[in-house]
């Protein structure tokens, strides 16, 4: 829901969401954004290797989020539900842009 409403505030600033799920049953995305707004893209299930993303990068908890700047590179992860963080770190790369 926090993340909705980061994404209706920067999404004219060029900003993007984009959802990996990890979980390997489509009947469980699709229940979990049945519930839920979706006004972003979601990688089809199983569009990734899960052991490849984790290993790749470094996943040990979820919900884990990254900010990535206009190079594609990776700003700042997030684990869990910093929003604050989050905020501030989209404030921080639109600042240097």
């Amino acid at each position: 829901d926090r993340t909705v409403v980061i994404y209706n505030i920067y999404k004219n600033y060029n900003f993007e969401i984009v959802t990996i799920p990890l979980d390997t049953s489509e009947v469980t995305v699709n229940a979990f954004f049945n519930e839920r707004m979706q006004p972003w893209p979601v990688a089809p299930v199983s569009a990734f290797n899960e052991d490849t993303l984790i290993k790749t990068f470094n996943i040990k908890n979820v919900p884990v989020r990254y900010l990535v700047d206009e190079e594609g590179r990776i700003a700042r992860r997030y684990i869990g539900r910093e929003y604050t963080d989050i905020i501030q770190g989209i404030q921080q790369i639109m600042n240097t842009n």
